[in-house]
C-alpha cells in the first residue's frame, strides 16, 4: 500500500456541507455523469431516503465554494462508532480531487464525530475512489459472503481511528489553512 508523504498532500482542501433540497439537481447530474460508470447510478429518491435517515448524512463536497461532488454517510449515530461511507462521487474524476474529498470525510468522521472506524463496501465503488482510499490508509477489512460463493464476495475497506490519528491528524491543521 502506497502512503502519501507530506510532499504528496493535495494542495487544496475539500469542504463538506450539508446538502439542501436545491442540491439534488446537482446530485442527479453527478449520478448521470459519473455514477453510470461506477456500475449502478442511484436515483434522486434513493439519495433523499439516505438524507432523511436519522443516522445518515448527505453532504456536498466543495472546493473554493464550487460543488465538486457528494458524500453519503450512514450509521453515524450507532453505538459501535462505526460509520459507513455509503457513496462518494466527484466530478472531474482527477485523482487529487478524490484524495481531497476522502481526507475531508476522514476529518469529519474521526475528528468531529469521533468515529471508531470508517468503512466502505467497494463492490460498486467508482474506480477512481479505490486508489484514493488505499493511499489514505484504508485496509482490507474482510469479505461478506452474501451469495455463498467466493466469486460473489463483497470487498470491504476500513480505517480505524488510531490509524487516522497516527497518519493524518497532524496534517489536519494544514488542510484547514488550505481551505481558507
Amino acid at each position: 500500500m502506497e502512503a502519501w508523504l507530506s510532499a504528496d498532500l493535495p494542495t487544496g482542501y475539500a469542504v463538506l456541507r450539508q446538502a439542501t433540497e436545491l442540491d439534488f439537481a446537482f446530485v442527479g447530474a453527478v449520478e448521470e455523469a459519473v455514477g453510470a460508470d461506477a456500475g449502478h447510478p442511484w436515483t434522486v429518491d434513493q439519495h433523499r431516503t439516505v438524507a432523511d435517515r436519522d443516522d445518515g448524512a448527505h453532504l456536498i463536497a466543495t472546493i473554493g465554494n464550487e460543488a465538486i461532488g457528494f458524500v453519503l454517510l450512514t450509521d453515524k449515530s450507532g453505538p459501535s462508532g462505526d460509520i459507513e461511507l455509503r457513496r462518494l462521487l466527484v466530478e472531474g474524476r482527477a485523482q487529487n480531487v478524490y484524495q481531497m474529498a476522502v481526507l475531508a470525510v476522514m476529518d469529519l468522521c474521526f475528528s468531529d464525530w469521533f468515529a471508531n472506524r470508517l468503512w466502505v463496501d467497494c463492490t460498486n465503488c467508482d474506480a477512481n475512489l479505490l486508489p484514493a482510499l488505499h493511499r489514505a490508509g484504508f485496509a482490507r477489512d474482510g469479505a461478506s459472503d452474501a451469495s455463498g460463493d467466493a466469486a460473489g464476495r463483497v470487498r470491504l475497506l476500513s480505517m480505524l481511528a488510531s490509524v487516522y490519528v497516527r497518519r493524518w491528524d497532524a496534517y489536519r491543521a494544514l488542510r484547514r489553512i488550505f481551505a481558507q
